[in-house]
């Protein structure tokens, strides 16, 4: 579980750091913007590394990280490159074998990601 712990942490970080860039003053909009990326990529790169491993990328924190930073992602990306992000979630929910009848987080994470597409 140990390994989880960073890309789920950074993952919740990031998607808070961005809500509060988007609420925040004018002055303060760019720090908060900067440290909400410097989460975002942190999570990014504890991800990459931990889904090269099967056992470890079936994990119900890797889903949910995988989610946050989808919603993350959601806030952050318009237009034509939303697209591209919700396929490469499309892809790891799928090879996971999460799909609209899954129980527990694999079913909230399939309807969250579903949500996010519509």
């Amino acid at each position: 579980m140990a390994l989880h712990c960073p890309v789920l942490m950074n993952s919740c970080l990031a998607l808070g750091a961005k809500q509060l860039a988007l609420k925040a003053p004018a002055n303060e909009a760019q720090n908060a913007n900067e440290i909400a990326i410097r989460y975002h990529q942190l999570a990014i790169e504890a991800l990459r590394a931990i889904i090269m491993s099967p056992a470890l990328a079936s994990h119900d924190a890797i889903l949910a990280s995988s989610i946050i930073l989808s919603t993350y992602e959601m806030l952050d990306v318009a237009g034509e490159t939303f697209g591209s992000h919700l396929s490469g979630v499309a892809f790891f929910l799928q090879a996971q074998n999460v799909h609209g009848d899954s129980c527990n987080i694999k079913g909230a994470a399939y309807w969250t990601w579903y949500r996010h597409e519509i």
